[in-house]
């Protein structure tokens, strides 16, 4: 049992010879001694606590968590199908604790940080994830279109940044059959400026 969740408790270890009494981690962060058959058996699901009263960090720690497992593992999820339905997998290390998603990530380092896939059609898991600010995220998305130019692979926003051009510019440009390096790097007016 040790190291497997029930509910909201990790088996953390024995508290008694033979494993009659096992100490149990709640998510709030608690742990208590509980009899290992009321765990297995589903009778005691946390310390006593209720999950959604957490205070701070773990609380919203724990919730990043819970949507990240959701999204890859709940085909009835309205996320599943860009996720789980996709492939994108979580890593048997988090998906069996919480804790374990804690130590490997830490804390988010502010409340503008999400939990990004350096890769993003690989797994969630220490290797292939960190936090990572709205713009970053952005660019990860599979709906994003990159253009090569040089040597340099950019997205069409960062590009449109370095050559100044607006953005709804060089998608317009794009859409009505442009070359998309003279979309993003051609200054001028058009039909949308102004509008």
């Amino acid at each position: 049992m040790i190291g497997k969740v029930f509910g909201n408790i990790e088996v953390v270890r024995f508290a008694t010879p033979g494993g009659r009494l096992v100490i149990g981690r709640c998510v709030c962060g608690s742990e208590k001694p509980h009899e290992a058959r009321h765990i297995k058996s589903g009778r005691i699901r946390s310390c006593g606590c209720n999950p959604d009263a957490m205070k701070g960090d773990v609380k919203r720690m724990y919730r990043i968590w819970q949507g990240i497992k959701q999204r890859c593992l709940n085909p009835l999820s309205r996320d599943y199908a860009g996720y789980g339905g996709r492939g994108i997998r979580v890593s048997l290390r988090w998906r069996r604790s919480f804790w374990a998603f804690l130590a490997d990530m830490g804390t988010r380092p502010s409340v503008r940080h999400s939990v990004g896939r350096k890769d993003n059609d690989g797994p969630y898991c220490a290797d292939n994830c960190e936090w990572q600010l709205p713009d970053k995220q952005t660019r990860n998305m599979r709906s994003n279109v990159w253009i090569q130019i040089g040597n340099e692979r950019l997205t069409v926003t960062d590009w449109c940044k370095r050559f100044g051009v607006k953005r709804v510019t060089a998608y317009w440009r794009i859409s009505q059959g442009w070359d998309p390096v003279k979309a993003v790097s051609t200054k001028g007016r058009d039909i949308l400026e102004g509008k």
